[in-house]
């Protein structure tokens, strides 16, 4: 069986056994002030973030956000696999990996007083890209 299936399959189950949490924080996402989608802060490359800090960001952002922060970025899941994992729209999903994103810059850049950069949201979302 193909690896991303197999992955494809356990992200599933395990959203499906929380299913009231993500649909409660997909609600507050789409309660949350709308972000400007074409500029984000991120994070130069830098040795000193640890896994730690990775961590500890990650669970500073609220679960919907973290999720689709975690398909797009960190596991480069297409948009389309991410509406199918999510349950969500393609929109709302946009919306709340940028909230996911700016929350881990603020939590991460001051504890590493890291410089910041602009990233752009490629049209149909994906991956951010430098720009």
């Amino acid at each position: 069986m193909d690896a991303w299936l197999v992955e494809a399959i356990v992200l599933a189950k395990a959203l499906e056994a929380i299913r009231q949490e993500p649909a409660e924080s997909a609600r507050r996402t789409e309660l949350a002030r709308d972000e400007e989608l074409s500029a984000l802060p991120a994070l130069s490359a830098n040795e000193e973030i640890t896994k730690t800090d990775i961590e500890e960001a990650l669970f500073g952002i609220d679960l919907f956000p973290r999720a689709a922060l975690i398909l797009l970025v960190f596991e480069k899941i297409r948009m389309v696999d991410a509406i199918a994992l999510l349950d969500a729209d393609a929109a709302l999903i946009r919306k709340a990996q940028v909230i996911g994103l700016r929350r881990f810059a603020n939590i991460v850049a001051p504890k590493k007083a890291l410089p910041t950069s602009l990233l752009r949201i490629p049209p149909g979302g994906g991956p951010p890209v430098h720009g």
